[in-house]
C-alpha cells in the first residue's frame, strides 16, 4: 500500500575536463575524513512535490546534429511505501526542440512520467560502456557547477589504451542523474545530457530555460476542462473546448493505469465519472480523439 502526498514545477570536452579537474581537488580534499565513497539513491532523488528541473539533451551521430532538446520536469506527486524503503514520483514533463530543418515544425511534447526508487540505502548504477579499456575512476565532492550540492562522478579518461573515447557520468544530491557526456572519435558521435537549473523550495540554482511563447501557444495540447465533487465522489469531465468529434476519455492513476474508459460519440460535451470505489490521490485524463489529436488534465481525489 502507498501512501500519498500531493498538493492542491566553446569545447564541450574542453568545458567537462575543467569541471571535473576543480570537482576532483574538492573531493580528494571532502574524502579525507570519510568512509562512504559514493551517493545513495536516497541522496540522489530526494526530490518534493514542487521541485522543478531543466535539462538539455544533445547529440552529434556522423558529424552531424540537431538542435539540444530542452526538458523541464516538475514534480507533482509523491507515494510512499508503508516501509519507506520506496518511493514513487510523478513529473510533468514537457519536451522542446527547435526545428531540425528548413521548413519543419518544432518538437513540443508532454507526458506524466513515474519515476520508481527502491532499495534507497543502495547507490545508483552510473552510466557506462561495456569493458572500457581504460581505468574507470571514481570521486565524489562538492559540485561547484550545482551551488556547492554534493556530486559524485565516474569517469575514464582515454587516455591510454590508443583509445581516445572519454565518458562521465554524474549523480546530484537531490537532483537525479545520472547526467552524462560522451566522446568517441571512432564512432564519431558525442553524447550531452545535462541539468542546467533546478528549483528546490527557495533553493534555485543555474539559467532557467523556456520554451518560446509562440510555439507554446501553437503547439501545446489543449487542457480538459474538470470539475471534481468530493462530496459526491464524481468527476465532470467537460469537452466543450476541445471536441471535435467521436473519441475515448481515459482515467489513469498516477502510475499510468488505466482505471476506467469510456467512448464518447459525435456531439456528446460532459462526461460523468463515477470515483467512489476509486482510491484517494493524483489522477490524470486524457481525450483521444478519432481524429488522432489528443487533449489532457489532472485532478486530485480526496
Amino acid at each position: 500500500m502507498d501512501q500519498a502526498i500531493t498538493q492542491p514545477l566553446p569545447n564541450c570536452r574542453a568545458l567537462h575536463r575543467v569541471r571535473f579537474v576543480v570537482l576532483s581537488v574538492v573531493a580528494a580534499t571532502s574524502l579525507s575524513g570519510s568512509a562512504q565513497s559514493y551517493l545513495t539513491k536516497g541522496e540522489v532523488y530526494d526530490f518534493d512535490v514542487g521541485d522543478v528541473f531543466h535539462h538539455t539533451y544533445w547529440a552529434q551521430v556522423n558529424f552531424m546534429s540537431g538542435p539540444s532538446i530542452t526538458q523541464i520536469d516538475t514534480v507533482i506527486a509523491e507515494y510512499w511505501t508503508v516501509g519507506l524503503d520506496s518511493v514513487r514520483y510523478v513529473i510533468s514533463s514537457w519536451r522542446y526542440q527547435p526545428p531540425t530543418g528548413m521548413g519543419l515544425p518544432p518538437y513540443l511534447d508532454h507526458d506524466y512520467d513515474t519515476l520508481w526508487v527502491t532499495d534507497l540505502g543502495s547507490p545508483p548504477t552510473h552510466y557506462s560502456l561495456p569493458t572500457p579499456c581504460p581505468p574507470v575512476l571514481d570521486t565524489i565532492g562538492i559540485d561547484l557547477d550545482h551551488c556547492g550540492r554534493t556530486a559524485w562522478v565516474q569517469y575514464v579518461a582515454g587516455d591510454t589504451c590508443w583509445d581516445a573515447h572519454y565518458w562521465q557520468s554524474t549523480f546530484i544530491e537531490g537532483c537525479g542523474g545520472h547526467y552524462i557526456h560522451s566522446y568517441d572519435p571512432w564512432a564519431f558521435t558525442e553524447l550531452d545530457h545535462s541539468l542546467r537549473y533546478y528549483r528546490k523550495g527557495t533553493e534555485e540554482c543555474g539559467t532557467a530555460l523556456s520554451i518560446p511563447v509562440q510555439v507554446w501557444e501553437a503547439e501545446r495540447p489543449p487542457t480538459l476542462l474538470l470539475q471534481y465533487d468530493p462530496a459526491s465522489s464524481s468527476l465532470l469531465v467537460d469537452l466543450g473546448a476541445v471536441h471535435v468529434g467521436s473519441g475515448d476519455v481515459e482515467l489513469m492513476d498516477a502510475a499510468g493505469r488505466s482505471v476506467m474508459k469510456r467512448t464518447v460519440g459525435r456531439g456528446e460535451r460532459r462526461i460523468v465519472f463515477n470515483l467512489a470505489d476509486a482510491v484517494t490521490g493524483l489522477y490524470l485524463v486524457r481525450f483521444y480523439s478519432n481524429g488522432g489529436s489528443i487533449s489532457a488534465g489532472r485532478f486530485v481525489k480526496w
